[in-house]
């Protein structure tokens, strides 16, 4: 399981005109199972990785979530979670797919230095997290402004979900935030910025 400690921010004003993204990383997959590296290779979701997505789209139901708009990476993985969660015809865009991990991609886990994973890729061609964070918020805040986007549900990978999400401001009132499998961030974006309000990791 993946942990992101926030620092204590004070309280975000609420504003009744704020719209909704629910970002989701993808159930697991094969290649998580086995414990290799995945960012833009892929794999199909385990039958645990299905119950995760049947399990976060009974949260969302639960909640009264109704989406006007829905989104997947170019990934196979977050497009067959995305499936799960919402019947409307989703988007496809690559700014929302994993780290490139370039030549360790399918590699052991082991080989992870994870003191330095915001950069530790581009040694091997890949991505670093400053790349990831800007074409995520880029993408996100695009679609966020779009007046017709007013309630909308994002399927995405770790590290992204990640990147992103190191820099908006936590309001949950819990300082560690979970980046398992088929966890869901539910976020408040008022035109400007994002918050972070609620996370939902389902338990199988």
């Amino acid at each position: 399981m993946r942990i992101l400690r926030f620092v204590n921010q004070p309280p975000v004003s609420y504003n009744e005109n704020m719209k909704t993204l629910v970002l989701v990383r993808h159930g697991e997959t094969v290649y998580n199972r086995m414990q290799l590296l995945q960012g833009s290779c892929d794999s199909p979701l385990t039958e645990n990785g299905i119950k995760q997505a049947e399990a976060d789209a009974l949260w969302l139901k639960e909640k009264d979530f109704v989406f006007d708009h829905v989104y997947a990476s170019s990934l196979k993985r977050a497009q067959s979670t995305l499936s799960y969660l919402s019947e409307k015809e989703m988007g496809i865009d690559a700014a929302l797919n994993e780290m490139d991990l370039g030549s360790l991609e399918k590699e052991s886990y082991k080989v992870l230095d994870f003191s330095r994973i915001e950069t530790f890729f581009l040694d091997y061609g890949g991505e670093g997290a400053d790349q990831v964070e800007a074409r995520m918020r880029r993408f996100l805040t695009d679609i966020m402004n779009r007046d017709d986007h007013q309630s909308v549900l994002a399927v995405s990978s770790l590290l992204a979900c990640r990147f992103f999400l190191r820099n908006v401001r936590n309001e949950t009132g819990n300082e560690q935030i979970s980046f398992a499998n088929g966890t869901v961030y539910v976020l408040n974006y008022d035109g400007k910025d994002f918050f972070l309000t609620e996370t939902f990791s389902p338990v199988i």
